[in-house]
């Protein structure tokens, strides 16, 4: 992973500016602070702030037309690989895992 992005996802998932959410990148009414966010919905929402299009209906919001993970070019951005997105979707959804222990796997893994 780039450095750049990762020192800056690292201090978004440790500022308590987001809550913690599960499954969906973003979750919740329009204003950001009274949603959710998965930790992949945080490095979204660092490198495409207004990148958000809400589903009208159940107060997800995909980001360039994924509801769950980041799209190929937002990967290629940041240097995340699919392996690490995956562990890092796992680790929050099944595992149900803190943010601080998240930061702290992607702090010392990637």
């Amino acid at each position: 992973m780039k450095k750049k992005w990762k020192r800056l996802w690292l201090k978004a998932l440790r500022s308590n500016k987001y809550q913690q959410g599960r499954f969906v990148l973003r979750r919740g009414s329009g204003r950001k602070k009274e949603c959710r966010f998965c930790p992949l919905g945080i490095l979204a929402d660092i490198i495409c702030p207004r990148g958000w299009r809400s589903d009208g209906m159940n107060y997800s919001y995909s980001m360039r037309g994924s509801y769950t993970q980041l799209d190929k070019e937002l990967m290629s951005i940041t240097g995340l690989s699919a392996s690490d997105q995956s562990r890092v979707m796992m680790m929050n959804d099944e595992q149900q895992r803190s943010f601080p222990t998240i930061s702290r796997w992607i702090e010392e893994h990637l």
